[in-house]
Formats: C-alpha cells, sequence, structure tokens
C-alpha cells in the first residue's frame, strides 16, 4: 500500500469541543434537518474555525494527496459492464471545508458529541474508469469527546444525499443506457486514520422514482487499498494477533469457536417442498481477519473464509466465501455470504453447485448463506437460500434450505 502523500501527524492532545469560546467558534445554531434518521441525528451544530489550533491536527489527518492501491468488483458477472482494470490505483485530493461540533440526539444518549468536518474530494481511478469530485462528511464516533487516535469516518447527516453519476466522467460502463436511469448515484464509505484512508465506492442505478426508485442495483463498486479488509471497513489482522474485549483471545480463536459445531458430523436441515436431508459444512484452514476502523464497522472483527456446505441428498455442493463478524463481548455470531454476486442463470448451477432452482423468467441468480452461533445456547443454525433477479428486481426463487 502506498502511503498518503505529505505528513500524518497524530490526533491533537486537546478537545477541539471543549474550547466553545474565542476564537475556536466562528458561531453557533440549533438546525433542523429532514429525512430518515440512521443512528444518531444531531440536535444541534456549531460551526468551528477550521484554522483553530486544536482542529489542525485532525485536518492534517484528512487533507492532501492520498494514493493507494484499488480493486474493482462486479456485482453482477455481467460481460456488458465494462471499462475498468480490476486491479488498478486511486488518487484522492482532499480539502476540508467546513468543521463543526455537533451534538447528538437522545437516541445516543445525552451529551453525545462528535466532531465532523465536511469534505471536498476530487477522486481519480488511474485505468480511467471514474474521475470526479464531490462532497463528503466525516466524523468521530459518538462521546463525550473525541478520543486520542480516533479516527474520522463517514458520518452522514440528514437531509441524506449522495452525488449523481452525470458529476464524474470515465470510461466506465454499466451495461445499460445511464440516460434511462432516473437515479444514477455515487456513494462513498471512507476512513481516515492518521496513517493513511481506506474506503469503498459505489454505484446505484434505478429507472423508477419515488418507491419505485427502490428497485434498482449497484452493478460495480470499489475500495481502496487492495488488502482484502477495505470492502469490510476494516484494516488486515493477523489470525493469531492478540485481542481484547472479545471472547476470545485471537481472531483465529474466535473463528474456531464459531465453528467448533460444524466439526461434529452432519447436521438435520429441511428444504421447502424436498425430503429432509443433512448438510456438512467445512471451513478452510486459511482465512483472512479484519479489524474494524471507525464507524465503517463500529469495532468489530470479521473474518472471511472459504466454506464447503454440502447436503447428503446431493442436490448442493457449495463452495463460497462466508463473512464472520464478531463484536466485543461474548455475542452471537454471524456469518453471511460475502461477496454477494449475480450470476447469469445460465451458469448458476455450474458456478455454485446448487442443483433444482427454478428461476423461471428470472435473468441472474444470486446465494444467500446465512449462519449463527449462539454462545450461550452453544448451538449453531443457519440457511441456504436463493434469489433471482427478474424485472429490475430481486426475488425469492422458491429455495430454502435451513438447518
Amino acid at each position: 500500500m502506498a502511503a498518503c502523500g505529505g505528513s500524518n501527524p497524530k490526533p491533537p492532545n486537546g478537545n477541539p469541543l471543549d474550547d466553545t469560546s474565542g476564537d475556536a467558534i466562528a458561531g453557533g445554531e440549533t438546525s433542523e434537518f429532514g429525512g430518515e434518521g440512521i443512528y444518531c441525528e444531531p440536535a444541534s451544530t456549531t460551526p468551528l474555525d477550521l484554522d483553530a489550533e486544536d482542529l489542525a491536527p485532525w485536518v492534517a489527518m484528512v487533507e492532501g494527496h492520498h494514493e493507494l492501491s484499488f480493486t474493482w468488483q462486479r456485482q453482477f458477472l455481467s460481460d456488458d459492464i465494462t471499462g475498468f482494470e480490476e486491479e488498478t490505483r486511486v488518487a484522492l485530493d482532499v480539502t476540508a471545508l467546513e468543521a463543526h461540533a455537533v451534538e447528538l440526539d437522545e437516541y445516543c444518549g445525552q451529551g453525545r458529541r462528535s466532531l465532523h468536518l465536511e469534505l471536498e474530494i476530487a477522486l481519480a481511478t488511474a485505468d480511467g474508469a471514474l474521475q470526479g469530485t464531490f462532497r463528503h462528511r466525516v466524523g468521530t464516533a459518538p462521546g463525550a469527546a473525541p478520543e486520542l487516535g480516533e479516527p474520522l469516518s463517514t458520518f452522514p447527516i440528514p437531509p441524506y444525499t449522495q452525488p449523481s453519476l452525470d458529476d464524474f466522467s470515465g470510461s466506465l460502463a454499466y451495461g445499460v443506457d445511464l440516460q434511462q436511469q432516473a437515479r444514477r448515484q455515487f456513494s462513498a464509505q471512507l476512513a481516515f486514520d492518521g496513517s493513511s484512508v481506506l474506503g469503498k465506492i459505489s454505484t446505484f442505478l434505478s429507472p423508477g422514482t419515488g418507491e419505485d426508485s427502490l428497485a434498482g442495483w449497484t452493478p460495480i463498486e470499489g475500495a481502496f487499498p487492495d488488502d482484502g479488509c477495505a470492502f469490510s471497513g476494516g484494516r488486515p489482522l493477523d489470525l493469531d494477533a492478540p485481542v481484547t474485549g472479545f471472547a476470545a483471545a485471537t481472531p483465529r480463536a474466535l473463528l474456531e469457536r464459531a465453528l467448533a459445531l460444524w466439526g461434529q458430523g452432519p447436521i438435520a436441515a429441511q428444504r421447502a417442498g424436498a425430503s429432509d436431508t443433512s448438510v456438512q459444512l467445512s471451513a478452510a484452514a486459511e482465512a483472512q481477519a479484519c479489524q474494524g476502523i471507525g464507524q465503517l464497522s463500529f469495532g468489530a472483527i470479521t473474518i472471511n473464509v472459504p466454506i464447503r456446505l454440502e447436503t447428503a441428498d446431493g442436490s448442493v455442493a457449495l463452495e463460497h466465501t462466508a463473512r464472520f463478524t464478531f463484536l466485543p463481548g461474548d455475542t452471537p455470531v454471524d456469518g453471511r455470504s460475502w461477496p454477494r454476486r449475480w450470476i447469469p442463470v445460465d451458469q448458476f448451477e455450474e458456478v455454485t453447485g446448487i442443483q433444482g432452482v427454478s428461476f423461471g423468467s428470472g435473468e441472474y441468480g444470486s446465494v444467500d448463506f446465512l449462519s449463527t452461533f449462539d454462545p450461550t445456547a452453544n448451538t449453531t443454525t443457519g440457511a441456504l437460500y436463493v434469489d433471482k433477479w427478474q424485472n429490475m428486481d430481486p426475488q425469492s426463487a422458491d429455495f430454502a434450505l435451513t438447518w
């Protein structure tokens, strides 16, 4: 991974949110925000002086030229999505425009605050696929004060607006006529942690408007750096690295604990419309662990591991990758398909090893694997679903295997 240009100073020793008088404050206001809430909404926001001494280290964390390895990932395995190189590089030139002290609503607890920076970002991929400039807001996690060493990560606030793909140029082709899409949106998730920047960019297209605009798709997305963890919102973590606050001492031990019941033999399973069977689950020895950064993953450890699922009746012989998410404490562990990709129906059985799926008029099919380990009950449950993509709408393909 290429380091970002310029210096990367440590976060400030002071708390810029505590200085509410004098030069640090450019003015104060309470704002009303429309739109739908996500995790926290601002109860009030106060502009800060971007040149204030306490803010300088935070601004330095984000500003400047950043260049990193980059990978594109198609969500649809279609030859019509073209104009990109799977592995390339990306450059981001970041300018801080505004700073705000934000007090959040009671949903996040009284007195919880966040430092926000409004950024202008010029992005360009080296393969010529995408170039454009957009505004983006990052902030510290809600708390009494910004923690020393805490990253600044994507923190959208109402009203939620996303840049239009009309503001971008490049060779990227999405497999459809963009002008026939009522919604043509670009989105980004970023985290600056003082050493570099990581993130993911996505495109969303929809021919509908209003409620119909929910029927759409993401043809392709990209992540940086190309280290296997940026799509998870984290940094690579050694499987045997010590971790604290979790139910086991290392990521490897966390995964082995969650999958221990898989090795005890076949598990009884049911498939809708078919005779009962059993599933045999196994995981590869090699896996990749990632440590979540900022609010992109709320401090979770995620582990991507190749798995194999076979049924006794021979209808499923799936080799797949699942992402397991571990939160601090002794909490249930969820695993799910990653990445979620849409496969042309005429290739579906060959690619997935799943037989007997009726897609009707569907154009693409997708596998959705789920697994949950409950440490309290010491049980594992799971499901394998198949969906179909038909008329711009994901629907069930009436294949459901549960255990």
